[in-house]
């Protein structure tokens, strides 16, 4: 009984802790954590930080990013914004993370290149040696954070 007891709140205590991170649009961890908890990076694509500053001034609450054949951003409401040829169909999935999460990875090192990463069942960003992640899938979850 106290096993089951304990299996109960062990499995509430990680239901909230996820639920926590989603409800804030990501987290920043360390790239080797990433790497411990995600595996390695399979293909990446660059950014340089001028022009994804100008990316995130674009948007309102959330960033939305996918790599289909290259890098796709999207801000609230799905609206792509790079590149500008590419048309989302309502099933295309995108990794979403608040604007607040995006730019304290942004600020969190002063590196001249961001980079969006596929691993293998993961898309994460980085900056230097962060690394954002827990980002939710849109869809469903396509935002709402403030």
């Amino acid at each position: 009984m106290k096993k089951l007891l304990l299996l109960l709140v062990t499995g509430m205590l990680l239901l909230t802790s996820c639920e926590k991170v989603e409800s804030e649009g990501g987290k920043i961890i360390s790239a080797d954590e990433a790497e411990k908890l995600f595996g390695a990076v399979k293909f990446s694509q660059e950014v340089p930080a001028a022009e994804f500053s100008k990316m995130m001034d674009v948007a309102d609450s959330t960033m939305m990013f996918a790599l289909k054949k290259g890098l796709v951003v999207a801000v609230d409401s799905r609206k792509v914004i790079y590149p500008d040829s590419v048309k989302l169909n309502d099933n295309d999935t995108l990794t979403v993370y608040s604007l607040l999460k995006v730019q304290e990875l942004f600020r969190a090192y002063k590196g001249k290149i961001i980079t969006v990463e596929q691993r293998d069942q993961k898309l994460t960003i980085s900056n230097g040696n962060k690394v954002l992640e827990y980002g939710a899938i849109c869809p469903p979850y396509c935002g709402g954070w403030q």
